[in-house]
């Protein structure tokens, strides 16, 4: 009996640990995504911007199913809005060329006839069918924003009474800066601001960082990867979040971000390797 109450006790405290959550405002859809309604419209990439920068790395939300598209159709059905900016872009008239903005390439589509249109680079989408048009980016539309699910919510932020923090998210200091330097380098100068290179513990920072870096590109990770699936984060942080992760041709953590403000990749750098930015990152100091 003790041994199956011990099993039972095991069971439950790991599925709390595990239950999924959406970070304040937001709405579970369908148990795997966050979607939060936005005030005003906006043109596309303000729009995408007020996700990523204010939204913790937030990104207009994706239908990349026939499930996600009735989804969004029933959370936007009652703000007599016919049109909203979600995450999908274009760059021509081949749909082989459309993108969601979380790096994914178009399979599911619901586009209307004659779409999309090589003339806009920006897709719509149509609340009262849930179909998708083409777009001048600059209209202003309504939106809503995406994030992933996660198991712990976003910290409310602390006032910080030390130096150099640029940025105060979910209780950490960052400091953006704009200089080439190999990962020892920029190691080092992040130690002289009282900081380290930027560790990485959960999809929303992650999101958040690569909005930090916002330019497509490769940017230092404050890490080492010994093997595809190891790391050992430099501020002595324990690993309890990965992205994908691959080894190239060192050891030396880098993110990659791409043209949508996102990434889809962590990956092993040579550590001679000079990107044109790196973050650095220390806890808050409470005043």
């Amino acid at each position: 009996m003790k041994l199956i109450l011990l099993a039972l006790l095991c069971f439950i405290t790991y599925a709390y640990g595990s239950t999924k959550i959406c970070a304040p405002g937001y709405t579970m859809i369908d148990g795997h995504k966050c979607w939060k309604l936005m005030n005003g419209a906006k043109n596309r990439q303000d729009a995408h911007n007020d996700c990523g920068l204010n939204q913790h790395g937030a990104l207009l939300a994706m239908t990349e199913s026939s499930d996600d598209k009735e989804a969004l159709k029933k959370f936007v059905a009652s703000t007599g809005q016919s049109n909203f900016w979600f995450g999908l872009k274009c760059s021509s008239d081949d749909k082989s060329n459309c993108k969601w903005d979380n790096g994914d390439h178009l399979e599911y589509d619901n586009f209307n006839s004659g779409q999309p249109s090589g003339n806009f680079g920006c897709v719509n989408f149509l609340s009262a069918t849930g179909r998708w048009g083409s777009r001048d980016c600059g209209h202003t539309l309504p939106y809503v924003c995406e994030l992933p699910t996660t198991t712990k919510a976003p910290q409310q932020n602390i006032p910080d009474c030390g130096n150099n923090c640029d940025t105060n998210f979910q209780n950490e200091c960052y400091k953006l800066v704009h200089s080439s330097k190999n990962f020892n380098d920029a190691e080092s100068q992040c130690k002289s601001f009282g900081m380290h290179l930027v560790s990485v513990h959960n999809a929303l920072e992650s999101g958040f960082v690569a909005h930090m870096y916002a330019d497509k590109g490769t940017y230092w990770l404050g890490g080492k990867m010994p093997s595809d699936n190891q790391i050992n984060w430099l501020d002595g942080s324990s690993v309890d979040y990965k992205a994908k992760m691959r080894v190239l041709d060192g050891q030396c953590m880098q993110i990659s971000v791409n043209d949508n403000h996102s990434t889809d990749m962590w990956q092993g750098k040579n550590c001679g390797y000079t990107p044109s930015k790196f973050l650095c990152k220390r806890s808050v100091q409470a005043c």
